[in-house]
């Protein structure tokens, strides 16, 4: 028997991931928040076909995130607090998709010279919003995205209420 599925990961922690499993994580991360998006957005248009308005209008490659999330800011009651942690998890992911993850390696001196600490640990530069450059712990920025999807999807779930996060229209 020929079996081309791809396995899921049996890794019960984040911390067992390395960086390229690491972007991997994030963008299926992200991907299920699209998915739900989609939902929300399909239940208040209602069209016809709904299969092909989400196969096709829907597509990624024909309705950007951005362009989702315009949609969504003028849902009559969707929470607008979730529209600000949508767009701050879409920046997470795409510092992980664009920005080199590298090890930093800071060394505490005394007056004497002599050491006083060792760290090292992974960085990733990102742009801030007065638009320096800063070096981020990566660990502290994968927790941020980690806790902020979880809001999400819990957010987005509510909206939700009847729609399974696997399940097409």
């Amino acid at each position: 028997m020929n079996d081309d599925r791809i396995s899921k990961s049996e890794k019960k922690s984040l911390s067992e991931y390395n960086t390229l499993e690491l972007r991997g994580w994030i963008i299926e991360q992200f991907c299920k928040i699209e998915f739900q998006i989609n939902q929300i957005i399909i239940n208040h248009i209602k069209p016809v076909n709904c299969e092909d308005f989400e196969r096709i209008i829907l597509n990624s490659s024909i309705l950007s995130f951005g362009n989702k999330i315009k949609i969504l800011k003028n849902v009559k009651d969707f929470d607008q607090k979730t529209i600000g942690k949508l767009q701050k998890a879409a920046s997470i992911r795409n510092i992980f998709a664009h920005a080199s993850i590298y090890e930093s390696i800071e060394i505490d001196f005394d007056e004497e010279y002599n050491i006083n600490n060792i760290d090292v640990s992974c960085k990733i530069d990102i742009m801030t919003s007065d638009e320096k450059i800063s070096s981020q712990n990566v660990v502290k920025k994968l927790d941020e995205y980690y806790d902020l999807t979880n809001s999400i999807i819990e957010d987005l779930s509510k909206s939700l209420p009847n729609v399974h996060l696997d399940a097409p229209c």
